[in-house]
């Protein structure tokens, strides 16, 4: 049969976009068969080894990772009890750019400060991380840091879609306010607090992390700071205007915000400046017009504390002894801090059933997106057309359709006419779905979870 040059081309490229979904997809279901056994089972199946000159760690798996580091979790090749720690990875060559300065404050500042609400540091070395399964290995600096499974204060609020009670709130607000009272009491300012930095140990207690934007304060300065350094939406308005600042201010400034996302869910501003629609009615001390915009309904007591924290003007701002002084902070019992323990618990609860679920999903959609392909492949005929049949997604099914239930597999900038697609992150193919499949949220679940 006489297959012209074009059509043969066609095939190729076909055949080779195929190869690679196939490859993805078994490394996939790889993935979920391992993670079907225990632990102790599949340790010695794919780790990575961690050697300075007088330990070896063994590390289970990534847990993490940031601009300039990989966090792993892992334990001691010598201790029998296998206790978990995290391990944060720098490769040789970033620790010569401007991070340096970074895992410096992280250290030091980590090294001064002992306290149960602040993430514990014990070691800190260079050594060769070896990858079992890709039989490599490179020079690394590592910081051994405690291990908190319970995931960060951010989790807790932006998986379940559901805000913390105000006598919830308080609580965790109240472990801040004597944490942060500690960090500034040995002269250190954290210039980083927001839900994703304060973490949940295994007994669900309030722990502050990454302290690499942590400074020293100079007493003899006043305290006053230059670096313009910190996360926008919860840096005081001083040092977005980029003038010298009070370290102990801009904290103070991000527990305010911080309380106001505990309560609703949102945020109050989506940065501190006169721009700021939202802002700029606080800087104008339009409460009422504040309070209208974003419908909630809060304690006046609240009010009253979150106005005076992100102040513009930061000299008006309560100190943190002032701040455990007042009514909203002081007002609670014994019984809300029960309350708080046993939602945490809820909230985690759900947050792994949910990505659970979501797992499930993507693998059994994948393993039957698998079969379709090899069913593509395996009868396909000479004109090219493709027998159809029905495709799976989660536990529905779509409409036996010639033409709408076909699978478009096309180069990221040809554009086609869909409803429903599903981006794998790393590789020049998408996956598109018609949109013929009783209505579901699988696209968007899935492109969560491939982030």
């Amino acid at each position: 049969m006489y297959i012209n040059y074009h059509t043969a081309i066609s095939l190729i490229l076909f055949l080779y976009k195929i190869t690679i979904i196939l490859n993805l997809i078994k490394k996939m279901e790889l993935k979920s068969l391992n993670n079907k056994f225990p632990k102790e089972k599949n340790d010695n199946l794919n780790y990575s080894i961690l050697e300075s000159e007088t330990k070896k760690y063994i590390l289970l798996e990534k847990i993490g990772s940031g601009a300039t580091s990989k966090i792993y979790k892992g334990y001691n090749e010598l201790d029998t009890e296998k206790k978990i720690y995290a391990f944060k990875i720098i490769k040789q060559e970033k620790l010569l750019e401007a991070s340096t300065n970074i895992i410096k404050n992280e250290i030091s500042s980590l090294q001064k400060l002992q306290h149960p609400n602040i993430i514990k540091i014990y070691e800190n070395d260079f050594g060769i991380l070896i990858k079992k399964n890709k039989k490599k290995s490179k020079k690394v600096f590592y910081i051994k840091i405690e291990y908190l499974p319970n995931g960060s204060l951010f989790d807790y609020i932006y998986e379940t879609k559901k805000p913390f009670t105000e006598n919830q709130s308080k609580i965790i607000i109240k472990t801040l306010i004597e944490t942060l009272n500690y960090i500034h009491e040995n002269n250190y300012c954290h210039r980083d607090l927001k839900p994703e930095n304060i973490m949940l140990d295994e007994n669900y207690n309030l722990k502050i992390v990454d302290f690499g934007f942590a400074e020293k304060l100079n007493i003899n300065l006043n305290g006053k700071l230059n670096s313009i350094i910190g996360t926008p939406s919860y840096s005081s308005p001083e040092l977005l205007l980029k003038k010298s600042y009070y370290g102990i201010s801009n904290d103070i400034f991000a527990i305010g915000v911080i309380m106001f996302i505990l309560v609703t869910g949102k945020m109050p501003f989506k940065i501190a400046i006169k721009d700021d629609i939202h802002y700029n009615l606080i800087i104008n001390n339009q409460i009422e017009k504040f309070w209208e915009c974003k419908n909630v309904n809060l304690s006046n007591e609240f009010k009253i504390l979150f106005f005076s924290l992100i102040n513009f003007d930061y000299t008006l701002r309560p100190s943190l002894s002032e701040m455990k002084l007042c009514k909203w902070i002081s007002d609670f019992c014994l019984n809300d801090v029960n309350e708080l323990n046993c939602e945490f618990k809820q909230r985690h609860n759900f947050i792994l059933i949910k990505k659970n679920k979501i797992q499930n999903i993507f693998i059994n959609n994948c393993i039957n997106f698998n079969k379709y392909i090899k069913d593509i492949v395996v009868n396909r005929d000479n004109s090219f057309e493709y027998k159809q049949k029905n495709f799976i997604i989660g536990n529905k099914t779509s409409r036996n359709d010639k033409k709408k239930n076909i699978f478009i597999i096309e180069k990221i900038n040809k554009k086609q006419k869909i409803e429903k697609k599903v981006n794998i992150n790393n590789n020049n193919i998408k996956l598109f779905f018609n949109n013929d499949s009783n209505e579901s949220d699988l696209p968007s679940t899935l492109s969560q979870l491939l982030k």
